[in-house]
């Protein structure tokens, strides 16, 4: 959770506690905040957004995060947040809603992301996307 939109992640344990940082904000690249963490099928590692409105061109930035580190690694430049559902990530960039093959084991990007919609708006309060995913049984 963040307490506030201009803040990095942070975690609190099952059983209460104290919060404990779970991202670091990088100033020098211009991050303001993280948000939006999504949890992966392996319950450990997690997506979420950073917001670089002095950075990076402005956009946002996607990255896989850990439970057991506050280190993290950047897979896509968006305009939202991103989603996995059934192998892929979901994400906007460009008014564009993308599907990314995504291998969650590897947690890396396994193909080009090709679009499902177009003229897709985002929430301009950080430029975060929101997108419902329903698993097909």
């Amino acid at each position: 959770f963040t307490p506030s939109t201009l803040r990095a992640l942070l975690r609190v344990p099952a059983a209460g506690g104290s919060p404990t940082p779970l991202t670091e904000l990088d100033l020098a690249r211009g991050e303001d905040s993280h948000r939006f963490p999504w949890f992966l099928p392996d319950g450990e590692h997690f997506l979420f957004a950073s917001n670089n409105p002095g950075g990076d061109g402005g956009q946002t930035s996607l990255w896989v995060g850990s439970l057991k580190s506050t280190e993290a690694s950047v897979f896509a430049k968006a305009d939202s947040n991103a989603v996995y559902a059934e192998g892929r990530l979901l994400y906007v960039r460009e008014g564009t809603l993308l599907a990314q093959p995504f291998d969650a084991s590897a947690l890396r990007a396994n193909g080009n992301a090709v679009p499902v919609a177009e003229r897709v708006e985002t929430v301009h309060s950080g430029d975060i996307g929101y997108k419902t995913v329903r698993g097909h049984g």
